[in-house]
């Protein structure tokens, strides 16, 4: 038979914390902390609605796969978004003189 523990506000948001640090699903971390799965999935999501996550900056860094020097000017670029935009690069067709 299990024993009921009962965590204060503090102590739920420090295993949620030591949770983010390790690299493993919560059914692991919870197995391995002797936590009780479903009442860690519901401190996650109250904690999620009580400080959602905050939306990314206005910039996106990106970095395209290597590609040799004579291919990169023949490469497009797409990307689409939510909602149905799509963004797309087409290749530079002219020739310019070094």
């Amino acid at each position: 038979m299990s024993k009921r523990r009962h965590f204060t506000q503090s102590e739920r948001e420090q295993w949620l914390a030591r949770f983010d640090s390790h690299d493993s699903t919560a059914a692991s971390f919870c197995r391995n902390h002797d936590l009780c799965y479903q009442t860690f999935l519901r401190w996650r999501r109250l904690a999620r609605q009580q400080h959602p996550p905050s939306a990314p900056g206005p910039f996106i860094e990106l970095e395209l796969p290597a590609q040799s020097p004579s291919s990169a000017p023949h490469q497009t670029v797409e990307l689409s978004f939510p909602g149905g935009l799509t963004l797309r690069i087409l290749p530079n067709t002219s020739q310019q003189e070094p």
